[in-house]
């Protein structure tokens, strides 16, 4: 089983590649370019990180992936990417208090971005 600090590094460089502050303008001004990026966060696999190993998942927990879920909100990613991992990994019956745990995620992630660019 990889665990999460063996997946943060190359999940954050493809964030990177497909969600730059350019790709981020592209995707709020065209629907197709935002397909594109989920497609390829599909197709990399981290969306099934919280998928059973037996499924063809990581077998990582919510609180194991909190690293990446925090790393979606740092990049500026869209919600729906943590939201299609967490409905993955433990069905798509997910609450609305687990929702509210992932959006709390992101901000933090983000919130801590802005903290690094306010003070560099």
């Amino acid at each position: 089983m990889m665990g999460t600090l063996e997946l943060l590094a190359p999940f954050e460089r493809l964030l990177a590649e497909h969600y730059t502050p350019n790709d981020l303008r592209e995707i709020q001004a065209d629907g197709a370019k935002a397909n594109s990026a989920f497609t390829a966060m599909e197709q990399s696999g981290f969306l099934d990180v919280m998928r059973a190993e037996a499924d063809g998942g990581a077998g990582l927990s919510f609180l194991e992936s909190e690293p990446l879920l925090r790393a979606i909100g740092q990049h500026a990613a869209p919600a729906s990417i943590a939201i299609a991992m967490a409905e993955r990994g433990l069905g798509s019956a997910a609450s609305n208090e687990l929702s509210a745990m992932v959006h709390s995620i992101l901000i933090a992630g983000a919130l801590e971005k802005l903290l690094v660019i306010c003070t560099d």
